[in-house]
């Protein structure tokens, strides 16, 4: 919707003086991209308000705009963003954009949001801090940011690595069908119910947020709607709001701090979107009753039109309350029928901003009377205030008592290090009093007795006395030494000193942690999970070292001078081994034109081994290793980065965890599919006839085997994203084989099923259900690989658990099936083996997903048959 800045603002009175209700002006404003009167003309002439609330709300526009000063540049192709270098544009919004952006060979996604009024100084706070960059997300449906900053007042976040398209800009295309608007709604109410169930509302959702790759949609702008609706009025542009304000509910906007956010905001939003993504210009005599939604009757059927009705909270049996409702009347009307009664649930609830109000008319004095503090500043003054002194009269560290000196007890484990100063002292353990009765006893009566007048006497007293206090020194090491869940709980609070320290060792902080977990393998599960936790904490400590020590923003780079160079030395020692050391050499290498290739090598096994393909396939084409790009493009394209490190594992039963130290490597992210498949044999048909078996097990394979499906045609045109299935593990070998991989084993499987925390599904300990896997005939037969975002397992992997069951190797020769296939009773779901299989089972069920080593262990190499 390309609108001027004085008809956004327009627009942006009309719904906050509750003259015209958000989605019926939507109608105007689809009706504008065809028609070159003015917004305010058009809603005159549709009657959508009044005259004089037209009149008004455009006076106040003109005269906000003329206040506010002038407006923000907009943006183009090879134009720059902080780093970044704008490529193609990806949609467009009221106040934003998402550009495809580039910085050197590294890709990105990039949101921008336009600038405010500047005189909000603590918009990019918020901004920041709401986006989480650098973080993790908690499921693979929300979008990982991995940058967040602002540029001549624009804010943008970034997401390395990844090309999205936008809602906006499919929506932009034209309206959507039916069926293709349900499929996006099912996909955005999943990731939604992920997010509730992470007691997080989003609270800004817009067609920009939703970001659509590989038939899947991922959810962003999280600091969006923060940053436009919970700063002061005068903080925005007039105009800027519109883009949250026309998919916003009514109770989110009149809502306060107080109030907070409610799952149904959530809902509301994702009505208004799908009824955007249907409704077209549509013609005027079709217009709705006045005090429906919409202005026009969407053309959909009666089942979808009821659902936006509850969505928007506009039907008579009532509005949502949680995602699984939506989700469930959602599949009905996709498969032709009407949706259910509205079932009753508590709705999650999520807070704003501090200060947070009601949302306002902007007007000329409001941004008159605000002072102009300029974008993005603000936080200085913050900082210096957290900073400042207490005031006299406060409690200050200063005035408590000094406190004890303290020295953690000795462990075989390594050195005692002294505390660094302002570090926390290990908290101390009273240790047993040691008594040795007997020994005092045999020393009062040689003491008793009569000196003895023979030679040598005094050197035998000596000797005794010497070997019983070396025996009472061992016996008070022995009892005194930590012993089991002591033992572990004193190692993690060594290292978590060294985090607190200046310069921490985080080498020796994942050693002592894996020592300690090593050591205690019957050890509660709380106290093996808290290990697991805090090595992940050193590692995401030693990657924000990384990233502050040395801030890579421009291409080319240069060489760190002698200061950072020493610097950065000092870091490497600390973080050999780690992910960080590998990039952070990457960097080097980069900035120093590395020469030689062997070094350029194993710079890309080390950042393949630390979960880093795009950058492993740099280097890589810089090292000249042909085989090494197949692997990191294979890694980087279809799978899913399974860290190396201690895994728990249930033990028999399910009620005890043992720890199980596995090696880095990639797996599928979802199951091979036929298309997929369909490629490998294509490829087999061109190649030289004693290419052909390359890849086969030729051991054991029946000879003249034809790795043909099935079931199912791979020259068939539709079914192409299903799983791969009606396939035998010869099949599965042959196929892995060609793409430089494995078929997945039966240990590698449940590690990345349970994550390292030893979950009880890929999901968590919530019972199977439909929003998480296929299975118990919930949709009658196999769904395409990868629909189901809300059953991923912690690395990001798809479907391992229902729809199709997988070939596993289970130790020497030994092939099982894995996880369940769309006909698994509930209680039968989880993440463990089958049954046992001839290798030449086929089933219509079965299918498989490979596996990359690191290093490539015993894939194939070499160029027989081409492979991808």
């Amino acid at each position: 919707m390309a609108l001027g800045e004085l008809e956004q603002a327009f627009a942006e009175n009309l719904i906050l003086a509750g003259a015209v209700r958000a989605t019926r002006l939507l109608y105007a404003l689809r009706l504008r991209e065809h028609d070159e009167r003015p917004l305010w003309e058009l809603v005159g002439h549709l009657q959508l308000a009044s005259p004089s609330a037209i009149a008004e709300a455009r006076t106040t526009a003109e005269a906000a705009l003329s206040a506010a000063g002038a407006s923000a540049f907009s943006f183009g192709a090879g134009a720059f963003v902080g780093p970044w270098e704008l490529v193609e544009e990806r949609g467009r919004s009221f106040g934003g954009e998402v550009w495809l952006a580039r910085r050197g060979d590294e890709l990105a996604t990039l949101r921008l949001l336009a600038p405010g009024s500047g005189r909000d100084p603590v918009r990019t706070a918020r901004f920041v801090e709401r986006s989480n960059a650098g973080l993790a997300p908690p499921h693979p449906a929300i979008l990982k940011i991995d940058e967040a900053a602002e540029d001549f007042g624009w804010l943008y976040a970034a997401t390395v690595g990844l090309d999205f398209q936008t809602l906006a800009a499919l929506r932009a295309q034209g309206p959507l069908d039916e069926a293709t608007s349900i499929a996006i709604a099912q996909s955005l109410a999943g990731s939604l119910s992920v997010v509730h169930d992470l007691g997080v509302v989003h609270g800004g959702l817009n067609p920009l947020a939703v970001l659509v790759r590989e038939q899947r949609t991922y959810v962003s702008d999280f600091g969006v709607g923060s940053t436009v609706l919970d700063g002061p009025v005068a903080g925005n542009r007039p105009g800027g709001r519109l883009g949250v304000l026309l998919y916003a509910s009514p109770a989110l906007v009149a809502g306060d701090e107080h109030r907070g956010l409610d799952a149904r905001d959530d809902f509301y939003s994702l009505g208004a979107l799908l009824l955007d993504c249907v409704s077209g210009p549509g013609a005027p005599e079709q217009r709705a009753a006045p005090d429906a939604p919409w202005f026009v009757e969407p053309p959909v059927g009666p089942g979808l039109r009821i659902v936006i009705a509850r969505l928007l909270g506009a039907h008579p049996d009532g509005s949502y309350a949680t995602a699984r409702g939506v989700l469930e009347d959602l599949g009905r009307v996709a498969a032709g029928g009407l949706p259910g009664p509205v079932a009753e649930g508590s709705s999650v609830r999520g807070r704003r901003a501090e200060g947070a109000a009601p949302q306002q008319v902007l007007t000329a004095q409001d941004l008159l009377d605000a002072s102009f503090s300029g974008e993005g500043t603000g936080l200085l003054e913050v900082a210096a205030a957290l900073a400042a002194p207490a005031a006299e009269g406060t409690a200050t560290d200063a005035a408590a008592p000094p406190p004890k000196a303290a020295t953690p007890p000795s462990d075989a484990a390594g050195p005692i290090q002294a505390p660094r100063a302002g570090a926390p002292v290990p908290p101390q353990r009273k240790r047993p009093s040691y008594r040795a009765p007997k020994a005092r006893a045999s020393l009062a009566e040689l003491a008793a007795k009569p000196s003895a007048r023979r030679s040598g006497s005094g050197w035998a007293l000596f000797f005794s006395t010497l070997l019983l206090v070396g025996v009472g020194a061992v016996a008070v090491h022995a009892l005194t030494r930590p012993q089991g869940v002591l033992r572990v709980r004193d190692l993690y609070a060594r290292v978590e000193a060294e985090l607190a320290g200046e310069g921490p060792r985080y080498a020796w902080a994942l050693e002592r942690i894996d020592a300690a977990l090593r050591d205690a393998p019957s050890a509660p599960a709380e106290v093996l999970r808290d290990g697991v936790a805090l090595r992940a904490r050193v590692l995401t400590a030693a990657e924000e070292e990384r990233r502050r020590l040395w801030p890579v923003s421009s291409e080319p780079l240069s060489p760190p001078g002698d200061a950072l160079r020493a610097r950065i030395n000092d870091f490497l020692l600390r973080a050999a081994g780690l992910p960080a050391e590998a990039l952070l050499r990457y960097d080097l290498a980069r900035a120093e034109k590395e020469q030689k290739r062997f070094v350029w090598g194993r710079l890309g096994d080390a950042l393949l081994a630390a979960g880093q393909p795009a950058a492993a396939l740099q280097a890589y084409r810089n090292g000249g290793s042909r085989h090494g790009q197949r692997r990191a493009r294979l890694a980087r394209e279809a799978l899913v980065y399974l860290p190396g490190g201690p895994y728990l594992v249930p033990e028999a039963g399910g009620e005890n965890l043992r720890v199980v130290f596995r090696a880095p490597c990639y797996v599928g992210r979802r199951e091979v599919t036929r298309g997929e498949y369909g490629a490998f044999l294509a490829a087999l048909a061109d190649a030289a006839p004693g290419d052909r078996h390359r890849f086969c097990a030729r051991d054991v394979e029946p000879p003249d085997k034809d790795h043909t499906p099935s079931l199912w045609s791979p020259r068939a045109a539709v079914g192409r994203d299903l799983p791969a299935t009606g396939l035998d593990a010869f099949d599965a070998i042959a196929y892995a084989g060609w793409r430089r991989a494995l078929v997945c084993d039966v240990e590698t499987l449940e590690a990345a099923a349970r994550g390292p925390l030893g979950l009880e599904r890929p999901w968590g300990a919530a019972p199977p259900e439909p929003l998480f896997a296929n299975f118990a005939g919930a949709f009658g037969a196999l769904l395409p690989a990868g629909s189901l975002p809300g059953g991923a397992a912690p690395c990001g992997a798809l479907d391992l658990l229902g729809n199709a069951a997988e070939w596993a190797r289970r130790g020497e020769g030994e092939w099982v099936s894995f996880g369940g296939d769309f006909r698994t009773p509930p209680a039968a779901l989880a993440p463990t083996v089958g049954e046992v299989l001839a290798p030449d089972t086929r089933r219509d069920s079965l299918g498989f997903r490979i596996l990359l080593p690191v290093p490539a262990g015993d894939a194939a190499e070499g160029d027989g048959v081409a492979g991808p």
